[in-house]
């Protein structure tokens, strides 16, 4: 039974990865995170909850998840973030819980700075460097990449202490 229990609880985390990795080709190939995706991560963590070896702090991943909606919402109406970009943090920050906030944020980071670079180098070349900064900040970058990418993360992170298990 408990060899099962655990090929249920990586199989949910693998699908969780699956959604993450739709979200980010949608992003990527659309501008868009589909409302469905970001439903279905959510409606996964249950599942993840109940199969998992060692109960997770789940009031932890809630208070998580309503902060960075919070959050998130405001960045939304100061037009600083889209919808589907706030929608996917959230989702993936009811993932990370309190135990991998950071981590999420870090890699997220991290990997939104590279796209931004990319999208500066992307740039016409032969402007003055000012144009080309003041482009940036008008530029469209998909940043469900970094998000799915900071998600995909957490979830290895999580299953890490089962993959290794004997």
């Amino acid at each position: 039974m408990t060899s099962a229990l655990t090929s249920f609880h990586l199989a949910t985390l693998f699908i969780a990865a699956t959604l993450f990795a739709a979200a980010a080709f949608c992003d990527v190939t659309t501008y868009r995170i589909p409302n469905s995706l970001n439903a279905a991560l959510i409606a996964l963590f249950p599942f993840y909850l109940f199969s998992a070896p060692v109960m997770p702090d789940w009031r932890q991943g809630f208070l998580v998840f309503a902060v960075v909606s919070c959050f998130g919402f405001a960045a939304f109406l100061a037009k600083a973030w889209g919808a589907g970009d706030v929608k996917l943090l959230a989702a993936a920050s009811l993932w990370a819980g309190s135990e991998w906030i950071a981590t999420l944020l870090l890699i997220t980071a991290l990997v939104g700075g590279i796209e931004a670079l990319f999208a500066l180098i992307a740039l016409h070349r032969d402007l003055p460097p000012t144009i080309r900064l003041f482009r940036l900040f008008r530029a469209q970058i998909p940043y469900g990449l970094a998000l799915a990418t900071g998600g995909m993360s957490v979830l290895f992170f999580i299953a890490q202490p089962l993959l290794l298990s004997d």
